[in-house]
């Protein structure tokens, strides 16, 4: 599944499980 990683409110971006 994928995660969502969100960057100062501003940027947000789908990393897969492994990343986080």
């Amino acid at each position: 599944g994928l995660k969502t990683l969100t960057y100062n409110q501003t940027l947000t971006i789908n990393a897969p499980d492994g990343l986080i």
